[in-house]
């Protein structure tokens, strides 16, 4: 029999309701006179008293608790496996650190790898041995072979402190959230430790990149098999991070679509890895009318500071000596201005990681893609300074016939940071439109909310 009250099902001879304890005809007992009345009864028809009773009709709790446990332990799952990926992340990136290296392929060269710890102790032996070994050392010569190796090994130190003190930390936070100890699963610390691995990995990248080519003949310097292999796993493990951060708004992106504001952030993320990506690029091309097609020299900066203490050393001219240290001063400078490049887009890609599931706009990340345009402005602009510095030198050393009659000839190509240069802007002009939508967005929010006010206030 079912219950009129509740609708439970109940024993075909049973009275009274075993889920609500009412009466399964719906009836009910005078409380003074005990008469069995009607359910919808106000008053007893038997000695009037006012019947204080109200049927409620309830649904059984036992209905709703299967999609409750479904839902718990659908999010349950979610945050694991987000949590999961947090620590692989952190665990990939404090292991890899260690394996950042360089490798130098070549038709004729013998593969070799030169890893993170390289520029704490060896690199300083080999450079005083070469100077030992140069008939003609100057002061400028050993500035631009030492000049390099020190940025490479800033770079290397706050790569590996950076990574090892916020992996610790996300491990922790990440182990504590599996346990159920702690609420943080620490993504915003792993987050940092994978864009500082992958950022000192591309900075030593470009202080060593250059790559030639005539002939039969080739040389370039590439990432090493272990630095490749980490950059995946932990760019795999930070995907599954943004997949299931998107996943925990699908509520919300089922009902209200995916915000602008997730879309533009995803925008800059792409360009920012763009940026990064081709930051580590040999930044200065060479052409010359005398080279054939088949013959090229692409190089970073450092590979011109040494390159001008080669010209510096061969000849006593004081003239081009001074070129040769105004064109270095330029040089380092581009180089502090390329490390910022690396180090801005870096945090962007942090920044933006965060907000395709953010809702929020924050200042902050227009402020970063700001400097982040004006870093890739003066970055190109030092290295156009500089080149010219380079070509008066050569000059005035006699030393143009090195790649042709006369220095005319000889053309520089900055292909690599107008690039930088180009997708800095893009980005700086997605930010702005993100800012701008948020902006009206909040405007049209308050604009919505005084109408209800105003309402409320004459209703009252």
């Amino acid at each position: 029999m079912i219950c009129k009250n509740c609708g439970t099902g109940n024993a075909e001879d049973a009275v009274f309701c075993k889920s609500c304890g009412k009466r399964l005809d719906g009836n009910i007992i005078c409380p003074n006179c005990g008469k069995q009345l009607d359910g919808d009864s106000g008053f007893c028809n038997y000695c009037g008293n006012r019947i204080n009773v109200v049927q409620t009709p309830v649904t059984p709790a036992v209905l709703s608790v299967p999609a409750a446990v479904k839902s718990v332990t659908g999010d349950k799952v979610l945050n694991y496996i987000k949590t999961a990926s947090v620590l692989a992340l952190a665990v990939f990136s404090l292991i890899f650190v260690f394996l950042i290296g360089i490798k130098l392929n070549g038709a004729e060269i013998r593969t070799s790898t030169e890893y993170l710890y390289y520029y704490f102790g060896d690199v300083y032996k080999d450079i005083s041995q070469f100077l030992k070994l140069s008939k003609a050392t100057t002061d400028y010569l050993e500035n631009s072979l030492y000049v390099p190796v020190a940025f490479g090994t800033v770079i290397a130190a706050l790569t590996i402190i950076i990574v090892v003190v916020c992996s610790i930390n996300a491990i922790c936070y990440a182990i504590g959230n599996l346990s159920g100890k702690s609420e943080r699963n620490g993504a915003g610390l792993a987050l940092t430790a994978f864009t500082s691995f992958i950022t000192g990995s591309l900075l030593i990248l470009a202080l060593s990149n250059t790559n030639f080519s005539s002939g039969i003949n080739s040389a370039e310097f590439t990432l090493g098999g272990a630095n490749i292999a980490g950059v995946v796993l932990c760019s795999f493990s930070a995907a599954i991070y943004l997949v299931c951060s998107v996943c925990e708004r699908r509520k919300e992106i089922i009902n209200n679509g995916i915000s602008v504001k997730s879309v533009l952030s995803f925008v800059i993320l792409i360009l920012t890895v763009v940026v990064m990506a081709v930051v580590s690029l040999p930044s200065i091309g060479i052409t010359s009318d005398e080279f054939s097609s088949s013959e090229n020299i692409n190089a970073g900066i450092p590979f011109f500071i040494g390159f001008l203490g080669g010209l510096g050393s061969s000849e006593k001219n004081l003239n081009a000596m001074q070129n040769s240290r105004a064109a270095m001063i330029s040089f380092v400078f581009a180089l502090v201005m390329l490390i910022a490049v690396a180090a801005f887009a870096a945090v962007l890609f942090k920044k933006s990681v965060n907000g395709v599931t953010d809702k929020r706009y924050k200042i902050s990340d227009l402020i970063i893609s700001i400097l982040l345009a004006l870093s890739a402005a003066a970055f190109l602009a030092l290295a156009v300074i500089s080149t010219k510095e380079l070509m008066k030198s050569m000059e005035n050393l006699g030393l143009a016939e090195f790649m042709g009659e006369s220095c005319e000839e000889i053309k520089f190509t900055f292909a690599v940071p107008i690039v930088v240069l180009v997708l800095s802007v893009l980005s700086l002009c997605v930010n702005i439109a993100n800012m701008c939508l948020a902006t009206r967005s909040g405007k049209s929010s308050k604009a919505a909310e005084k109408p209800v006010e105003t309402d409320n206030q004459v209703n009252a």
